[in-house]
């Protein structure tokens, strides 16, 4: 396989870019988890259920994604980036502000319990395989473009502010690497790097390809 050299040097993303794809709404039946009663626990079914489901399993009709894959570390800097206005204050991002009215009452002591939930208390996530892309081409994109940041298994790295790519709903990385390319989030230097490393890409639907590697082949 090559690899793209001059590339190296610049590696670092949030999640795959976006692309059109023709795909099926498939969508898994409703899960059920028993959680320990904590205030956390409070907290996750009464704001959080509703769009992402019980057991964080996610709902593509409602753009809300599978959540028990990402760390810890990851979902609380998107949580305050929620509360804070740094996501979900763009206007072409309608699910970003929807999940910013529904956290707008956190508190910061509040986001890490519910960040450790969803990471302890919470069954790993399998979402449904949702696009066309052909994993072998996306295996080359994702070695030579992503691995760097996001680690050879996909399941990122904290220390770089790159999430897990494994187990995430294929749907939502792609509309994520839109909006990092639309610079939706103003998420400082990581959506930066994306939509740098995604101009590199010369395949329109490179970032369908990636996905597809992602979401499948390093499980």
């Amino acid at each position: 396989m090559r690899r793209l050299a001059i590339l190296l040097p610049l590696l670092g993303c949030l999640v795959s870019c976006g692309g059109d794809s023709a795909d099926s709404s498939a969508t898994s039946g409703a899960m059920t988890v028993s959680l320990s009663g904590s205030p956390s626990t409070q907290i996750w079914e009464g704001q959080c259920v509703a769009c992402h489901g019980a057991a964080g399993e996610g709902n593509r009709a409602l753009g809300a994604p599978a959540l028990s894959q990402l760390s810890a570390d990851y979902l609380e800097r998107q949580l305050s980036h929620f509360v804070s206005g740094v996501r979900g204050a763009h206007p072409d991002d309608d699910a970003g502000k929807r999940m910013a009215l529904s956290v707008a009452n956190l508190s910061e002591d509040d986001i890490p319990g519910l960040a450790a939930l969803i990471t302890t208390e919470l069954p790993p996530a399998q979402p449904p395989v949702t696009l066309r892309g052909d994993a072998s081409r996306g295996e080359d994109y994702y070695v030579n473009i992503c691995s760097a940041c996001h680690a050879g298994n996909a399941l990122g790295n904290d220390a770089l502010g790159a999430p897990a790519l494994a187990g995430v709903n294929d749907w939502s990385l792609v509309r994520c690497w839109r909006c990092c390319c639309r610079n939706c989030h103003h998420d400082t230097h990581v959506c930066t790097h994306v939509a740098i490393h995604m101009s590199l890409y010369t395949c329109r639907h490179a970032c369908v390809h990636t996905c597809r590697y992602t979401h499948v082949d390093t499980h």
